[in-house]
């Protein structure tokens, strides 16, 4: 694991904030002389950071890719966690931009570290499963486990692992053919961004022709057509016309 830069500023609080608690970067001059403003987190932060070991309406805030902070609820090491608005934790959720990457507990106290993903504002190529990702319902996107897609050197598609991939439209995604897809990372979640509307898989059916409004011997009129005669008069060949036809016929 690489060395990861921590940065330590003061902040202040109007809470008494509990120890090792993720907080909300509120405001701040970003000068050191000055403190940041925190608070508890929301849905529509931008910024987070760490208090420590320390508590109360002021102290140490500890700001970086890492944060060592409490959890509520079930955390296991790979989990993609958040922090719980209204909360001085992390919880843990699908559409979070950290991921879990050790736990500690020690008596009534459990802390992680969550490592804030690097996967955010990049595209992911992925396929969705049978049926695809179900559409969204009134302001809810429809969700899907999708097996995530890389490329090999020869340029064939592969798949390794699972996102969950979130769709914002109204009817379904990738749920044709092939059921290949992008997510791009937006909110805080991997949401579809394109599909190949038209895929009808990789193996071809064959086209089936169908006739409307009679059987086909009905809508086709076949003509017998004599056989043309022929005789050889004088080392050239001579035609006659056919039976029951018109014309000269030719030489």
């Amino acid at each position: 694991m690489g060395k990861k830069n921590l940065v330590r500023k003061r902040y202040t609080c109007s809470e008494e904030v509990p120890a090792f608690s993720v907080v909300a970067i509120d405001s701040g001059t970003g000068d050191y002389r000055h403190a940041f403003v925190v608070k508890k987190p929301t849905s529509s932060d931008n910024a987070y950071g760490a208090t420590g070991k320390g508590a109360g309406a002021s102290g140490l805030l500890i700001s970086g890719e890492d944060l060592i902070v409490r959890y509520a609820g079930t955390v296991a090491v790979g989990d993609r966690c958040r922090p719980k608005s209204g909360d001085w934790v992390m919880e843990k959720s699908s559409a979070g931009q950290y991921v879990c990457i050790a736990l500690h507990e020690k008596g009534s106290l459990q802390v992680g570290v969550f490592r804030a993903d690097q996967a955010k504002g990049t595209l992911k190529m992925f396929k969705a499963p049978s049926g695809g990702i179900p559409g969204r319902t009134g302001a809810t996107m429809g969700s899907a486990t999708c097996d995530v897609v890389e490329t090999d050197s020869a340029g064939q598609l592969t798949t390794s692992g699972t996102v969950t991939v979130y769709n914002w439209a109204r009817f379904a995604a990738c749920s044709n053919g092939d059921r290949y897809g992008v997510a791009g990372w937006a909110n805080a979640a991997w949401v579809v961004v394109a599909e190949d509307c038209t895929d009808e898989g990789s193996d071809i059916q064959p086209q089936i022709s169908g006739v409307t409004g009679g059987v086909l011997p009905e809508l086709i009129t076949f003509e017998t057509i004599e056989p043309l005669g022929m005789t050889v008069e004088g080392g050239r060949i001579a035609s006659t016309t056919p039976t029951g036809g018109t014309g000269t016929g030719f030489e």
